[in-house]
């Protein structure tokens, strides 16, 4: 399951579980789950942050994947606010 063009880490995220819950991975859900968010996040930074880190629990994967994108929002809004205050 990939992330889908528009969809949010958040909505992708839950996709994901609710695929999950759908199948019976027992006490590998975990590990699928990272496996899945780490082949099908669109956004390659967040991809390569979640593979340089070891021993990574799905929920920390998720946290940081949903930071990442507050992040990548809030600097885009930041950068242009200060280029129309720059420009007036």
């Amino acid at each position: 399951m990939l992330q889908q063009p528009g969809q949010s880490i958040v909505e992708y995220i839950q996709a994901l579980k609710s695929q999950a819950a759908k199948c019976q991975f027992s006490t590998f859900t975990d590990e699928a789950l990272i496996d899945q968010l780490i082949f099908g996040v669109s956004d390659s930074s967040v991809r390569k942050r979640l593979l340089s880190l070891e021993k990574l629990t799905f929920e920390e994967a998720a946290r940081l994947a949903v930071q990442h994108e507050a992040i990548e929002r809030d600097s885009a809004i930041f950068y242009t606010s200060i280029s129309q205050i720059i420009s007036t």
